[in-house]
């Protein structure tokens, strides 16, 4: 939106710094998702866009999942959730949708977390946490969490599969299993962070 305001002329007329020539396109871009510059996402300052549209357009994507799934008993989906998105209030609340779910009526959700170690401008909490920690955090929320960790694409790709079976397995093995207190779901954690981000230090 930012980009479209700019090629119409319109961000230059409300921001004059930022002209309509190679020095203000310079400005622009250096100034974007940049502390002190302005959001990636869409802002009141921004012409023509209502910021409550179009904030938050990834972090439902764990509730949109159960909701897929929800009187849908033959249904599972994966669903994939970067480190970033997991830091917000309505993707960090979702992880508890689980305890809603009807073995008799629901399908099943499988969580994949992507740990790339950052969001939009700058490092992810849950990046930074212990292996450990973060384990005990998804168990808290009701999900037994398997570790996919990795850089090589095969590699990985065949562990992410193993785990994805297993998940599939799990669900359809042990449907009921869905529904009684305290039984955790499968969850998938893929970990392809650079080995220089894996300390809280970002050594």
């Amino acid at each position: 939106m930012v980009g479209n305001n700019y090629l119409e002329g319109t961000y230059s007329e409300i921001y004059p710094n930022i002209s309509q020539d190679e020095a203000g396109l310079q400005k622009l871009f250096l100034q974007f998702s940049f502390p002190g510059g302005i959001p990636s996402h869409g802002i009141a300052g921004v012409s023509g866009l209502d910021p409550y549209e179009e904030r938050g357009n990834w972090v439902y994507s764990l509730s949109h999942s159960f909701g897929a799934v929800f009187d849908n008993p033959d249904l599972i989906v994966a669903c994939v959730v970067g480190d970033g998105e997991a830091e917000t209030g309505p993707l960090a609340t979702a992880w508890h949708s689980n305890k809603f779910l009807d073995a008799a009526t629901d399908g099943a959700v499988l969580p994949i977390l992507h740990l790339n170690g950052y969001k939009i401008s700058n490092p992810t909490i849950l990046a930074r946490i212990t292996r450990e920690e973060l384990e005990q955090l998804l168990r808290g929320y009701g999900w037994t969490p398997y570790f996919v960790e990795g850089h090589e694409p095969a590699p990985m790709h065949e562990a992410m599969a193993a785990a994805l079976d297993y998940g599939d397995r799990t669900d359809q093995t042990d449907p009921a299993g869905r529904a009684r207190q305290g039984k955790r779901r499968p969850s998938a954690l893929a970990d392809d962070r650079p080995q220089f981000t894996q300390g809280m230090d970002g050594t």
